[in-house]
C-alpha cells in the first residue's frame, strides 16, 4: 500500500497520514515523511538542485511562514546531507513576488500545498536544527566525503549571509586529518572560512611519510578565524602551539598557507611547516 502523496509541479510530499487546514494555511505530515523541494540555482546557468526531507512528523504553517521536522530529521542535497532530531525551517515573504499559486513549476516550500489563496512567494530565510546535529559535505560530483564533516547538538543556517552557527555539545569540524572545535563555531558557506568563538583548538597533521607516522600539530586559543578561502589563518588570546619541533606561547597568531609544491606536498603539510619557520625552529624551506 503506498502513501498519500501531494504534487505540485516539480515538488511533492508523501506521508503515511496527510491532514489539510485550507482556512488556517497549514498542513501536517504523520509518518514516513517525504519532502521534494526544487532549489533554485545560486548561479545563472546552474541547473536547479533537489533537497530531499525526511522526518517521522512534517508541520507547515504558510501563514506565519515555517515548517516544523521532528523525529529522525535527515536532509539530503546537492552540496551535503544533515542528521537531527528537530528541525525549523523559516520562510521570509519577497515583496513583490508572485502570487503563491502563480509558482508552478518552480515551486518553492511554500506551494506546497497549492491553498490557492494571497500571499508573495517566499524563499529560504533561516534553518534551525536540534538534538544530534551531524552535516556530511559532498564533492562536485554529489558524492559523499565521510572525512568531512561538522557535528554539534544545535546549528542555525542563515541564508541571508550564507553562514551556519554550530554550538552545544562541543562542536566539532573535521576537515580530512585536521579537526577543529570550540565552545561555539562559525561556518561561512560561500567563503572557506570558519571560526571558534571560543575555546579553538585546530588539531592539523601533515601528510604521512612511508613507514613514519603523521606529524601532528595542536594549536589552542581564545578564539580563532580560519580563512582557507583567503589563506590566512588568525588565532588570537593565549596562544598554545604543541608540535614535536617546538611549543611556541604567544598573545596572536598569523599562519599563511601556500599552494602544494611541485613535488605535491599538501597544503596542510606547508601549514606545519610554515609554524616552525615562522618562529624560527623549523627544518628545511
Amino acid at each position: 500500500k503506498k502513501n498519500p502523496r501531494v504534487i505540485r509541479g516539480q515538488e511533492s510530499l508523501t506521508g503515511q497520514r496527510i491532514g489539510m487546514f485550507r482556512e488556517e494555511q497549514r498542513a501536517t505530515v504523520t509518518g514516513d515523511c517525504e519532502i521534494l523541494v526544487i532549489q533554485e540555482p545560486e548561479n545563472p546557468g546552474d541547473k536547479p538542485g533537489v533537497m530531499k526531507v525526511n522526518s517521522d512528523i512534517a508541520q507547515m504553517d504558510y501563514r506565519n511562514n515555517y515548517s516544523d521536522f521532528i523525529g529522525n530529521v535527515k536532509v539530503d542535497e546537492p552540496r551535503m546531507t544533515l542528521e537531527c532530531d528537530k528541525m525549523r525551517v523559516t520562510l521570509r515573504e519577497l515583496a513583490g513576488g508572485p502570487a503563491v499559486e502563480s509558482v508552478g513549476d518552480t515551486a518553492s516550500l511554500s506551494g506546497l500545498p497549492d491553498f490557492g489563496t494571497t500571499g508573495g512567494k517566499r524563499e529560504l530565510d533561516k534553518i534551525k536544527c536540534s538534538g544530534r546535529v551531524k552535516m556530511v559535505r559532498k564533492d562536485d560530483a554529489g558524492k559523499l566525503m565521510p572525512d568531512q564533516k561538522a557535528e554539534a547538538s544545535f546549528a542555525d543556517f542563515n541564508y541571508a549571509d550564507r553562514t551556519v552557527r554550530m554550538y552545544g555539545g562541543e562542536p566539532k569540524l573535521t576537515r580530512g586529518l585536521e579537526e577543529m572545535s570550540g565552545r561555539e563555531l562559525l561556518i561561512w558557506i560561500n567563503e572557506e572560512r570558519l571560526s571558534a568563538v571560543a575555546d579553538s583548538r585546530l588539531t592539523l597533521c601533515s601528510a604521512p611519510v612511508k613507514g613514519q607516522a603523521a606529524e601532528q600539530t595542536v594549536i589552542t586559543s581564545d578564539s580563532s578565524d580560519l580563512n582557507y578561502g583567503g589563506s590566512k589563518l588568525i588565532f588570537t588570546g593565549n596562544v598554545k602551539v604543541r608540535d614535536p619541533r617546538m611549543q611556541l606561547d604567544c598573545d596572536q597568531m598569523e599562519i599563511l598557507l601556500r599552494e602544494p609544491a611541485v613535488g605535491g606536498r599538501s597544503v596542510r603539510e606547508s601549514t606545519a611547516k610554515v609554524l616552525g619557520d615562522s618562529a624560527g625552529l623549523g627544518g628545511e624551506n
